[in-house]
């Protein structure tokens, strides 16, 4: 969130493409209209996408604006100030939500199904001695609720080491953890609590050292705590690199998932039921590492890799990557996830456990662009099984979608 909300000023960009787009096998003409605005600490965009055709008739695709928010999904986001702020406050898509170092919220996103994204909200209020920090998943149906509160009491001492000391501690309730009734578990709700500590012994503009260990407990179900270290060398070699690389060894007991609200937290609530996947859980070590870098001021890298417990089919993968001028005149920006590995196998193959967005943007001249989208998430449908009953499966779709785009930037 703290690319958003800067101090003062009124600016923004408009784009507005128009080309062809495939989805899965069906070929449509798409339209796209995503207007960014800025004013003081107010961030708004928006994205609205047609297709027309796809079975030889002129007619509109509307998946994207059927059930659940609806037209809402055309909001991208509205933001009052960002993260650096006193206040920060928004509504629309989650990007990238995480609380602490991770045991509860790690990465999260309410958008992993694309069409049918959710309208989420936010809250923040950071002061100096303390911070809140909340979000809903789903602003029409509350199913997703969660929190932290994080304290620095020693933050006015003049004191190396102790004055960089955080505590934290976690809540979150899932009131919606299995919608289409296909668990077992005895339980109605999804609920956690977490608490975390960190400090720095070593904080300096050349070099920053962190060290924190947390613990998480799900009500009705197993409890988890890991330990970590986080080095960051910012501004290396005169702003050249910016490197922070975390690392934090986990411990489970039997049903406890670490970093479970993650970004295929919303597909595992529709496919498997969150309760069921909590229920088979086994105990054990996993591992977490992160990997953020920032090359030149402009080619920013993102990384992380969540080990499952033993031979359970939890590992997560995500990355994301941005060039804003990548050989001149053409941009890239690229994000992944990965759900469900049981190791690094198979991490780049793109299926229904999958998230990938990918961007080229070639300026042909200081307005008119030629790009190109590559879109793969998970959908659900509805078929027939052998006994003859209507069931709902999930797969990949892709979307490959090349555009003539204008794009104003004021």
């Amino acid at each position: 969130m703290s690319t958003y909300g800067e101090s003062g000023g009124y600016h923004g960009k408009v784009r507005a493409g128009l080309g062809f787009a495939t989805i899965n096998s069906d070929t449509y003409l798409s339209m796209s209209f995503s207007p960014e605005f800025q004013l003081g600490k107010l961030n708004a965009a928006f994205d609205l996408e047609f297709y027309f055709g796809g079975d030889g008739s002129i007619r509109f695709r509307d998946d994207m604006y059927d059930d659940g928010a609806g037209w809402l999904r055309s909001i991208r986001h509205i933001y009052w100030g960002s993260s650096d702020d006193v206040f920060q406050t928004g509504v629309g898509t989650l990007y990238d939500m995480s609380f602490g170092t991770g045991m509860l919220v790690s990465h999260y996103n309410n958008a992993s199904n694309w069409d049918q994204r959710k309208f989420g909200f936010l809250i923040d209020f950071n002061f100096p001695a303390f911070s809140i920090e909340s979000f809903s998943s789903n602003l029409l149906n509350q199913e997703l609720l969660a929190g932290r509160i994080a304290a620095t009491p020693f933050f006015r001492y003049n004191a190396p080491f102790f004055n960089t000391l955080e505590v934290g501690a976690t809540m979150l309730r899932d009131t919606e953890p299995d919608p289409i009734g296909i668990g077992v578990s005895s339980s109605s709700t999804l609920s956690a609590m977490g608490f975390d500590i960190g400090l720095y012994p070593i904080k300096t503009n050349g070099f920053q050292w962190k060290i924190f260990a947390e613990y998480a407990n799900y009500e009705n179900f197993g409890h988890g705590q890991g330990a970590g270290t986080m080095f960051r060398l910012p501004n290396l070699w005169d702003d050249v690199l910016d490197l922070e690389i975390t690392y934090e060894l986990r411990k489970a007991q039997e049903k406890f998932i670490p970093g479970y609200v993650n970004p295929a937290y919303e597909l595992n609530r529709v496919r498997t039921g969150l309760l069921d996947l909590m229920d088979q859980a086994p105990n054990g070590i996993s591992h977490y590492t992160q990997l953020h870098s920032r090359i030149l001021e402009s080619l920013h890298i993102e990384a992380s890799y969540s080990s499952p417990v033993k031979e359970s089919e939890m590992g997560l993968f995500t990355a994301e990557a941005n060039i804003p001028d990548f050989f001149g005149p053409v941009s890239l920006s690229a994000s992944y996830t990965k759900a469900h590995l049981n190791g690094l196998g198979g991490i780049t193959d793109i299926d229904e456990n999958s998230v990938a967005r990918a961007m080229v943007d070639w300026r042909m001249t200081s307005m008119l662009y030629l790009s190109l989208l590559y879109r793969a998430h998970w959908i659900e449908e509805t078929t027939i099984n052998a006994m003859g009953d209507s069931i709902k499966i999930y797969k990949k779709q892709d979307t490959l979608q090349p555009q003539l785009a204008m794009k104003w930037k004021f």
